[in-house]
């Protein structure tokens, strides 16, 4: 496993302790729809840019993909720069 993916399962555990503890059901729908496919995209070895790809589109979507990003930049800049760019 990559630097890049256990900065991708960091991630995706601070999302899940925000899905556990919001009252906002739509933010945790949300933040569920954005996430949910990450463990069996490296589970399935896909690369870490094909694993942020599906993960920027699905932020974009929602438009909170500063907000994603900013949640990659504690563990990866560079994950949370493959997210900004366009």
């Amino acid at each position: 496993m990559t630097e890049e993916h256990k900065a991708i399962l960091y991630t995706l555990g601070l999302a899940l302790v925000e899905i556990r503890a919001s009252s906002n059901h739509e933010g945790a729908k949300i933040l569920a729809d954005i996430f949910h496919n990450v463990p069996s995209m490296i589970a399935n070895g896909k690369e870490p840019a094909a694993i942020m790809s599906e993960v920027k589109s699905k932020a974009d979507r929602h438009n909170c993909t500063a907000i994603i990003a900013r949640q990659f930049r504690m563990r990866s800049p560079m994950l949370s720069d493959m997210l900004q760019k366009s």
